[in-house]
């Protein structure tokens, strides 16, 4: 985004003009939708390869369902789904896959008409209809996916169509619930996906490995100092040598019980 794009002002704009522009597309995927099962219907069945054709339509028509499911996925169930499955239709994206997805639709029903379908004038004047639709509204949510966007900060089109002003980046946010620390691992490394330049604490938080150290060994100058050391009852008494402490000492213990030879009796 441009600097004099920073100011409130106009991301509260782009929220009003993003929300309209967003009308708009649902009503022209409905609409392209519907265009695509007419010209199924219409489409002359004595050619040898009409089934691919019919094929191709009804792949239009899923495609065009998807995209309205992605512009009004209001519950969070199909929030998670886009982003595990379609990122770039999902919040956490901008608008211009989903333009680009309108041009070809555009462009596809367009060029159905180039064939001789057997349709009435208004069917026709539908199909052309929508084509013109989807091509204009595909390329307007393209060229608003780059103008109301903040990739320094991470905001999308879809941030700002959202909340305006206040538009703050969703991929913040933990996406399936996990803890808090896999949730600032998937934050360090959204915010790395703008630096030229990691350190290496930072790559290692993000691998989420922490650094093993070596277990502390004693030396013998360690135990030397130790041995040197003095006792802590008697101020001035040096304290015998560690190695001699019984614990440590394999001979046979120095006192040994017994039970008395004697005869109960």
């Amino acid at each position: 985004m441009a600097g004099f794009m920073n100011s409130p002002a106009l991301r509260g704009a782009g929220l009003v003009i993003l929300q309209a522009l967003r009308v708009a597309t649902v009503i022209t995927l409905l609409t392209a939708g519907a265009a695509s099962w007419i010209l199924i219907i219409n489409v002359q069945k004595s050619k040898p390869y009409f089934i691919f054709e019919c094929f191709t339509l009804f792949f239009v028509s899923v495609f065009c369902s998807l995209l309205v499911v992605s512009e009004l996925a209001f519950m969070e169930f199909i929030k998670i789904y886009l982003r595990r499955m379609w990122p770039v239709l999902s919040d956490h994206h901008g608008l211009s896959w989903l333009g680009i997805g309108m041009i070809i639709i555009g462009c596809n029903l367009l060029g159905m008409l180039n064939h001789d379908l057997d349709m009435s004038s208004a069917l026709s004047s539908l199909v052309l209809a929508a084509g013109i639709l989807s091509f204009i509204f595909g390329f307007l949510n393209f060229v608003c996916s780059f103008i109301w966007c903040d990739r320094k900060e991470g905001i999308t089109s879809r941030d700002i169509r959202a909340n305006g002003s206040l538009a703050r980046s969703q991929r913040q946010y933990s996406e399936y619930g996990g803890s808090s620390r896999s949730a600032s691992i998937r934050n360090e490394k959204t915010r790395s996906k703008f630096m030229f330049w990691k350190s290496e604490k930072d790559e290692e938080y993000m691998s989420g490995q922490a650094q093993s150290h070596p277990p502390y060994i004693i030396t013998h100058h360690v135990r030397d100092i130790e041995a040197q050391s003095d006792s802590p009852i008697i101020p001035g008494l040096k304290r015998p040598d560690t190695a001699l402490h019984p614990m440590n000492s394999r001979s046979s213990r120095s006192s040994r019980y017994s039970e008395a030879n004697m005869s109960r009796f």
